[in-house]
């Protein structure tokens, strides 16, 4: 320390006074030439972890105890902490302080906040060793080995502005993330990734399938085969290309079954990876759709049949490619405004609207497919507000009044008073704007009618169209252009 005076990486490093601990290390200043830091008082440690450490925490999942465990790691040794591990490291590290004088399971660690989130979580934490120190005139630093040495310790339990907490022999949960990379290496390539429940999954999900392009140096794409399995759900699919776009996509429809509640839960994450070669990309160039006429003779008892389409499709960029459908849908959507977007589209404009539950997970797999095309009818922004004043208002009851009692007394959600008066003969209910109720969830605006499947995997199509509509009687009320040839 001659050199280097006090090096970031010593945070949570206990300091004593006649063998008794004041505090512990919390931060260094920038291009100091003495060896300065600015300390977190042991009261200030101490004073905030009362409750904390009697708190039930949902994302523990188990305990463990082995002979000796908590002198396994001391005050003032190194230890380091994880939201990524397994095949892969994404972490932190610090010095432990003190072991709590009433439970020595509970360590205090840090002396600083160590995470963006502050509160309770659960992640990992082992102990590690310092590899080096490096001494700069900035800020000197240590080099701590982002790798767990020996088994895992515990969990660190709570995250605060005084430093870290960790309670030994408990197991976080995580999500466990398998990547199969099949057949861009002689043999299979496989990684296993565990990833602690904070709200940076999304953010690690997307990371890890954008890692495995690394592998092909950018000569080649790469298709995923990705499943989901969430916990009394079921299992969400997709297929599709891995860019940077289509994987934070990945990431934001995991964060759709990651609530506080932990309820449902992701249980595994299983992607197969393929390599191909690369794709052509191509955008709508014209979308037209026609309907064929139906018998109308009988115009006093017609018969309601299925709507048949000509659906057209042309496309261009790195290549042309053009298509005709033949598509039959119910009478309803005659005349209705259609859609037309590939799977990737269509995901990004629905996924905000979705809510954790079976509904979503049958929406999700039915547009599984991201370079497939999908029609779809969206309904109208004033038929779906009409439905949802319909729900809402569906949801409100309204409390029954005595005729015995013109002043009947309600209670609202923060337990104050709200009086039904009688006037004029009139109801007149007076209740409090925070009154609680509960609304029920949004049904899906979005009917999915059609799956086109490209006949070639070369072409991939981005992009969304609006479908012009035309039926038989609109058509023929249009004047017939003519042309000549001389």
């Amino acid at each position: 320390l001659t050199n280097a005076n006090v090096a970031a990486g010593m945070s949570g490093s206990p300091l004593y006074v006649d063998d008794k601990i004041i505090g512990s290390i919390a931060l260094v200043p920038t291009f100091s030439k003495e060896p300065y830091t600015f300390v977190t008082p042991i009261e200030s440690t101490l004073g905030f972890v009362t409750n904390t450490m009697k708190l039930p925490n949902k994302f523990i999942t188990g305990h463990f105890h082995w002979p000796g465990f908590t002198e396994y790691i001391k005050p003032g040794e190194t230890y380091v902490f994880c939201e990524v591990w397994g095949d892969n490291y994404v972490c932190g590290g610090g010095t432990v302080t003190m072991a709590n004088p009433r439970d020595p399971e509970f360590l205090h660690l840090l002396g600083h906040s160590g995470h963006a989130y502050t509160g309770v979580f659960a992640l990992p934490f082992w102990r590690s060793e310092v590899l080096d120190i490096v001494p700069t005139l900035n800020s000197s630093f240590k080099i701590i080995q982002e790798r767990e040495l020996g088994p895992m310790l515990g969990s660190v339990i709570f995250n605060g502005p005084f430093g870290q907490i960790a309670q030994l022999g408990t197991v976080p949960k995580s999500i466990p993330v398998k990547i199969v990379l099949e057949n861009s290496a002689p043999q299979k390539i496989e990684k296993t990734l565990f990833l602690a429940y904070t709200h940076n999954i999304p953010t690690y999900v997307a990371g890890s399938l954008l890692s495995t392009r690394g592998l092909t140096d950018g000569l080649l794409d790469l298709d995923a085969n990705a499943r989901l399995n969430i916990a009394g759900l079921g299992e969400v699919r997709w297929t599709g290309l891995i860019n940077f776009e289509s994987a934070l996509r990945a990431g934001q429809l995991v964060k759709l079954f990651l609530t506080d509640e932990l309820n449902p839960v992701v249980d595994e994450i299983n992607i197969a990876v393929k390599a191909r070669p690369k794709y052509k990309a191509l955008k709508f160039s014209e979308v037209t759709v026609e309907i064929r006429p139906t018998d109308t003779a009988n115009k006093k008892t017609p018969i309601i049949r299925p709507v048949e389409l000509n659906l057209s499709i042309s496309a261009v960029g790195d290549g042309n490619w053009s298509k005709s459908v033949e598509i039959k849908l119910d009478d309803k959507y005659r005349d209705k405004k259609l859609y037309l977007a590939d799977g990737e589209t269509l995901l990004s404009e629905v996924l905000s609207s979705l809510e954790p539950n079976k509904a979503a997970i049958e929406f999700l797999n039915k547009i599984s497919k991201r370079s497939a095309l999908y029609l779809y009818y969206k309904k109208e922004a004033v038929e779906s507000s009409k439905k949802q004043e319909s729900r809402e208002s569906a949801a409100v009851t309204t409390p029954r009044s005595s005729s015995s009692n013109p002043n009947t007394i309600f209670v609202n959600a923060d337990g104050q008073k709200a009086a039904e008066n009688k006037k004029d003969g009139a109801k007149s209910v007076a209740l409090a704007a925070d009154v609680a109720w509960v609304q029920k969830p949004a049904d899906l605006d979005t009917e999915i009618l059609a799956v086109i499947d490209l006949p070639s995997e070369i072409y991939l199509i981005r992009g969304k169209e609006e479908v012009s509509v035309q039926t038989a009687n609109s058509a023929k009320s249009k004047k017939k252009k003519r042309f000549f040839v001389f």
